[in-house]
């Protein structure tokens, strides 16, 4: 590996690392302050909200380039260097992470019931970049599985 490569990767790891404590601090004050139901739900909205926004800009790129609104454009114009901090064996309809720096971080810091909330970004990335683009997670690393399996369909093929 190339020492810039080395650094990228570091840099891309504290990022995300950075991401998930702000995320888990965040929802551990919404329910703390607003309770249990009120809490959840605010962040579960605030998640949402976010995964739409960041599918709508990626979607925005993707069209720009003149791309189809399917995984491979998805991939092609996705909003966060994955390759560099995250472990993943690529599948035809998606991909296996073995290793996620933002689910290591909220085990690491006690935040799992708090980053499982987040995990539900992935499916508001999907849909905000395409209605017809269908997201499932089979297993997640944050519910100790050894990868979180995501896959994409048409929503056309359900």
């Amino acid at each position: 590996m190339r020492e810039d490569d080395a650094l990228l990767r570091k840099s891309v790891d504290a990022m995300a690392r950075a991401l998930a404590l702000y995320h888990g601090i965040f929802a551990r004050e919404a329910v703390g302050m607003l309770g249990q139901e009120k809490g959840t739900a605010l962040v579960e909205n605030v998640v949402r909200q976010f995964g739409l926004e960041r599918g709508r800009r990626v979607r925005e790129q993707a069209l720009a380039a003149g791309d189809a609104l399917d995984l491979k454009g998805m991939n092609e114009h996705y909003d966060l260097p994955l390759a560099y901090a995250w472990d993943a064996l690529k599948q035809e309809n998606g991909s296996d992470v073995s290793f996620c720096p933002v689910a290591d971080e909220w085990k690491r810091n006690g935040m799992v019931e708090e980053g499982k909330l987040y995990c539900a970004v992935d499916y508001a990335i999907a849909e905000g970049f395409s209605p017809d683009l269908h997201f499932s997670r089979s297993s997640s690393l944050m519910h100790e599985d050894s990868c979180c399996c995501h896959r994409y369909s048409n929503n056309l093929e359900k």
